[in-house]
Formats: C-alpha cells, structure tokens, sequence
C-alpha cells in the first residue's frame, strides 16, 4: 500500500514541477527545475513524507513544519533560507499579500524561489491527502469543482473568487497558521464551510434558489479578518474580524462574497430581509463553536441549534436580561429558518 501511495504522490509532483505556470512563476525552466529536484529527490521525499516522520499525526496528515524539514537540501537549492524558516516566512507572506495593513517585512523578493516551491508542494500535498484520506470537516475545504458551478449557474464571482484562493495559497497558510500560532482559525472555517454548504447543496436539489458558490466562497470568507486582526487588537477580535473581512474581500474585487462574509453576525439577523447565502452563513455560524482543552488546544465542535444557543449565552460578554432577550429573538429567526428546511425534506 505505501509503495502505491508514493507512486501516486511522486506522480502528482512531478506533473507540478513540469507545469508550464509553476515554471513561469517561479522563474526556471524545466531542465533547471530537474537539477535542483531530481526524480531520486522527489521519490526520497515521497518516501519520507508517506513513511516517515513527514505527517502531523498518525492519520496521514502533513504537517508544514515537517515538510520544510523534508524539503530543506531542496529550498536550499533555491538560494537562502529564511532565518525564521520556511513556514514562518510563507506565512507571513501571505498575510502580508491579504492585509498590507499590517506592513509585515519579509524581504518577499529575496526568498521568492524557494517560497514558491515549498507553497507550491504544500498545495500539491495537501491535495493528494483530500484524495486519499477520510474528509475532516475541521480540516478540509471542498470547494465547488467547475462542472458544478457550470451546472448550478453560480455566480461568476466565485470563479474569481477560486483563482485568488488558488493562487494566493489561503489554504496552505491557513494549515501553516494552525501549526505556528495558537489559533484554529481553519478549524473552524472549515466547520462552518462543511455545514452551509451541506445544507445549501440540498436546497439546491430542492429548487430552491441558492448560488452555491456563494455560500461557498462567503462561508470559507468569513472569518479571514481574523487574521487582519493587529496584535493591540486582539482582545477586539471577535468585533473588528467583520471589517477586517470587508477590507480584505473588496481588495480583492469579491463584492457580493465580500458582502456575505462581512455581515454573518447574528445581530444581523435583525434585518427584516435576508438572503438565503446569508441565513445560510449565519445558521452554519451559529451552529460551529471552539473550546480549548487541558492542554490549551483550540478544538472545534459542531451543536445542534438549541445546544448552540445555550453555548453561546453562556459565553457572551456582560449577559443582562435585554440582551439574552435580544439574542432569543434572533435565535428564533435561525428556528424558523431551520424548520423551514426540515419542512422541505432537508437533513440538519
């Protein structure tokens, strides 16, 4: 089994390192690209990766740190390594290209080589693991292939919205971001993503109007202004995210998306009117609350709408009578909302 799977991933990046788009990024041509990678390297790596101390934990998933360390004769090939490391500076980067705000100096240009290619591997990687390892609903991110946003009628936005995502590597410095820092801000990402768009997929199904890509590209939007977030604002997290969403989104020309994701709190369920992509993200949301362990690990949970409830009344700021009063209301909204979709057959 571990020989097929090393064939299977050896295969996967070779055809990466032959594409002609990789190459153009990252400035090589293929015969240059074999002299830094040769077959011998990418069948070692495979091998390492998949056998050996290459995975996060013990169900096969790669760990960021891990794969800089498998890599590191490779990307030293590609010139100098950063001090703070591959994962450290990848990170940043991206965040740097995501929130300009936060004015993050990283010498982008210095270490573009080998930052490319290890994104560039971490990406591949992580597919080959959505191919061959059970779907984690904290971890994984499916977003719509183009056969169903072609057969929906999704709105061309999500197109653009995939490209960015795609090449601006959100995901892999998300993973890079659960290993380095002490949030799981995937985790959940991921969860409310799996939960708005398993209820959307159905509606959908059942005629009822709903842009699936939408819902896709707003629920995995919603919470990167976390990441916007300045280090004096962190205690302000959980109200500046919302705007720090807008900014990021509309940067990147995401209007309807941007719009979504920045608007998915519960008190904007006060709205008389809202869209069904909205009660979706909010409903979904609602529904996806973290904890920490003894340990001081972020863990994500899933609830039914009434043990959410109760969850999150219980960790509100400054809880008086008006305000669970306030909160009950728009509690409601989401029950009736959900009951409207068991009423159609939906499976909550």
């Amino acid at each position: 089994m571990a020989k097929k799977q090393i064939d299977k991933l050896c295969k996967m990046i070779k055809s990466v390192l032959t594409d002609k788009e990789f190459l153009k990024d990252i400035g090589l041509s293929a015969s240059e690209m074999w002299e830094i990678m040769p077959e011998t390297d990418i069948q070692k790596l495979c091998s390492d990766l998949l056998t050996g101390d290459g995975h996060a934990d013990s169900y096969g998933r790669f760990s960021p740190k891990q794969v800089a360390e498998a890599m590191s004769m490779t990307l030293a090939g590609m010139g100098e390594t950063p001090e703070e490391g591959w994962p450290v500076h990848s990170y940043k980067y991206v965040l740097n290209r995501l929130f300009p705000h936060l004015n993050i100096d990283i010498q982008a240009r210095r270490y573009a080589g080998g930052r490319t290619l290890y994104l560039k591997m971490l990406q591949t990687l992580f597919k080959f693991e959505r191919r061959e390892m059970p779907f984690d609903p904290t971890l994984d991110i499916v977003l719509l292939d183009s056969n169903i946003v072609e057969k929906y009628g999704c709105n061309r936005e999500y197109n653009r919205f995939y490209k960015l995502a795609k090449n601006n590597y959100i995901y892999e410095f998300m993973r890079i971001g659960v290993e380095i820092t002490p949030f799981n801000t995937l985790g959940h990402i991921a969860g409310v993503h799996h939960v708005a768009m398993y209820m959307a997929k159905q509606l959908s199904k059942l005629s009822v109007p709903c842009d699936l890509g939408l819902v896709s590209g707003a629920a995995a939007c919603h919470d990167i202004g976390k990441y916007g977030c300045r280090k004096d604002e962190e205690r302000r997290v959980p109200y500046l995210h919302y705007y720090y969403t807008d900014i990021c989104t509309e940067r990147f020309n995401l209007p309807l998306i941007g719009h979504i994701a920045a608007n998915h709190s519960t008190w904007d369920l006060e709205l008389e009117n809202l869209s069904v992509e909205s009660l979706l993200l909010i409903y979904a949301d609602f529904r996806v609350k973290s904890s920490r362990d003894e340990k001081g690990k972020e863990q994500v949970h899933f609830y039914t709408l009434k043990d959410a409830f109760q969850v999150i009344l219980d960790k509100l700021d400054n809880v008086d009578e008006a305000k669970e009063l306030r909160y009950r209301k728009v509690y409601n909204k989401l029950k009736d909302f959900e009951d409207y979709m068991i009423s159609l057959g939906v499976s909550t």
